[in-house]
């Protein structure tokens, strides 16, 4: 057994395809990019083989992953995902959530209202304060004696210049 706790997936992305690397491209990352980074280049059969060698969901969902029953094996997997992310689509957390189920995994989803792809770890710790996302993520991580302590974190800038600082945010 894994001494390992939890995975929290925060605002990821579980499912390279090719309506995804076009998200992408139409928001700036180009293929060419995206490509590179997959390690896949541009021609061949290579680049098709590198969305689903690495994405998380179409391995999860391969034949392999569900005949050797490695998902009741995998440790809790906490997905958290905000509602108002334009950078990875939310439906990326809401397919793998149940990906991981069908493949036997302990699996959660959690929305958050209004939060962005990067609230949770640039504009929120700069603002300061508490909220639902920063509570959940440390009762996951120091458990459930936690779960009813109120942490508030002290702000670095004025809440106005993050809002306003989040308005030109291109994520």
């Amino acid at each position: 057994m894994s001494s390992l706790k939890a995975y929290i997936g925060l605002s990821g992305g579980y499912l390279f395809d090719e309506e995804l690397v076009t998200h992408f491209h139409n928001k700036g990352l180009y293929r060419a990019v995206f490509y590179g980074i997959m390690e896949a280049g541009m021609t061949g059969k290579y680049v098709h083989d590198a969305l689903p060698r690495n994405s998380p969901e179409a391995i999860v969902r391969s034949s392999t992953f569900i005949e050797n029953k490695v998902g009741p094996s995998l440790p809790q997997m906490v997905l958290l995902h905000g509602t108002a992310d334009i950078s990875m689509p939310p439906s990326q957390s809401a397919t793998f959530v149940d990906a991981l189920r069908l493949a036997g995994a302990n699996a959660k989803l959690t929305y958050y209202k209004g939060k962005s792809h990067t609230d949770a770890f640039i504009e929120d710790p700069i603002k300061g304060g508490s909220d639902k996302l920063l509570q959940d993520l440390l009762e996951i991580i120091f458990g459930e004696d936690h779960k009813h302590e109120q942490v508030c974190i002290p702000g670095l800038l004025p809440h106005w210049w993050v809002n306003l600082a989040r308005m030109f945010m291109p994520f």
